[in-house]
């Protein structure tokens, strides 16, 4: 499957703290590994509508306001699951 445009749909993978040295993609093109100078491995599972089905499937509700500024701090909030209601915790009203 190929994006129509990948620069509209790229997604930066963080976790290393050195320079990439190695990268290689798997067959099945569902898996990415990455090795650093910062003599880490990293696995990046890539088919991410698979990750979001799953989490929407355990989800209950969307991220509150507050905890969207936690995980994602200077970035609008926004809907996560669009199907989902916007719901405050009982322990942050």
């Amino acid at each position: 499957m190929r994006a129509e445009d990948p620069a509209t749909t790229a997604v930066v993978l963080q976790g290393h703290s050195g320079e990439i040295t190695t990268a290689a993609i798997e067959p099945y093109s569902q898996w990415l590994a990455t090795g650093s100078r910062d003599a880490s491995v990293r696995l990046w599972y890539l088919k991410t509508d698979d990750l979001l089905a799953e989490a929407s499937s355990v989800a209950t509700r969307n991220l509150s306001a507050k905890e969207w500024d936690q995980y994602f701090p200077f970035q609008p909030y926004r809907k996560t699951f669009s199907h989902l209601p916007v719901s405050v915790p009982e322990n942050q009203r």
